[in-house]
């Protein structure tokens, strides 16, 4: 190749990569919109929280060995203290739970 087809490829070459970089034309600006107003949504109620008298803790014990109604009573107790309501079920085996 002579010298002269390679400064017109050089050229060329020079001149395709300086238009790829320029910019592509006029932008228009975005136009600012307004926020929408929320729409207020219906009531919802909370359902009863876990443990308060309205939603008791189901507790299901299958005890080892017979359970003593002392030791029910003290089991009851404890929860009562501490303000979860319980509702304790004690069965046999675990087809009554």
């Amino acid at each position: 190749m002579s010298k002269r087809w390679q400064i017109i490829l050089a050229t060329l070459l020079v001149i395709l990569a300086v238009s790829a970089c320029g910019p592509s034309g006029p932008r228009s600006t975005p136009r600012p919109t307004q926020t929408p107003f929320s729409t207020p949504l219906p009531w919802i109620s909370t359902p009863v929280p876990a443990g308060s008298a309205g939603n008791p803790v189901r507790m299901a014990l299958i005890p080892a060995e017979e359970l003593s109604s002392e030791q029910v009573s003290e089991f009851e107790s404890l929860f009562a203290s501490s303000g979860v309501a319980v509702q304790l079920i004690i069965s046999e085996t675990e087809a009554e739970v």
